[in-house]
């Protein structure tokens, strides 16, 4: 029997991101920078980090990810704004190794405890695509 793995939708999400924003008209989206690394207090904003919270799989080879996005901007209202507009792109998205995304949690605006700066996240559900292992 052959086995199955699940694509890294933390790595798809970020790359659907990167593309998806660039050149967005909208003035949260100006200047956006979307990595999975932790944002530097001192870098740019807006910023968006993609993590994954957990994943699961069944037997008959559905597999999901629990996708958060962590949205720092300079400004609540633009951050807001950027955590909608990065929701609804991502609801409507296409990418090889995700069937869909759908809705989870948020977005809720809030501040990033440890700066105060302006913080909204949400979560997603990325539902994977299996890999057949050779």
């Amino acid at each position: 029997m052959t086995g199955f793995v699940f694509p890294d939708a933390r790595l798809i999400t970020r790359d659907v991101l990167r593309t998806l924003l660039a050149g967005r008209p909208e003035p949260e989206a100006l200047g956006v920078t979307v990595s999975t690394k932790p944002s530097d207090p001192q870098g740019p904003r807006p910023y968006v980090r993609v993590q994954v919270d957990g994943s699961s799989r069944t037997p008959r080879l559905n597999g999901q990810q629990a996708v958060r996005l962590s949205i720092w901007h300079r400004d609540e209202g633009l951050g807001f704004a950027l955590a909608r507009l990065c929701e609804a792109l991502l609801l409507g998205a296409h990418a090889p190794g995700v069937r869909s995304f759908g809705d989870r949690t948020g977005p809720i605006p809030t501040e990033d405890p440890d700066t105060g700066e302006p913080l909204s996240y949400l979560t997603l559900t990325a539902r994977l695509v299996p890999e057949q292992l050779d």
